[in-house]
């Protein structure tokens, strides 16, 4: 293994021990903004924070896209998107 890829493998335990965990939803709070979105294909919710869009959620497909680090604090549980 080379030297780079050992500080990769690192990080990636520690970032998913804290999506895992849930401590940063209970440290980190950010306004997250909700735009539901009529679209052919079916409806579609934009997470806008800060002017900025974090993630898109498809209600009837039930798939959840973000930008990092915004999967530490939004998930879904039981079908249903919980901020």
């Amino acid at each position: 293994m080379s030297k780079q890829g050992v500080p990769r493998r690192i990080f990636r335990w520690w970032y998913s021990l804290l999506r895992r965990s849930g401590i940063v939803r209970l440290l980190w709070r950010p306004e997250i903004e909700t735009i539901s979105l009529a679209t052919d294909a079916g409806s579609v919710v934009r997470l806008v924070s800060g002017g900025k869009t974090v993630g898109k959620w498809c209600e009837e497909r039930k798939i959840l896209v973000l930008k990092k680090p915004w999967d530490l604090v939004i998930r879904v549980r039981d079908g249903e998107l919980q901020l």
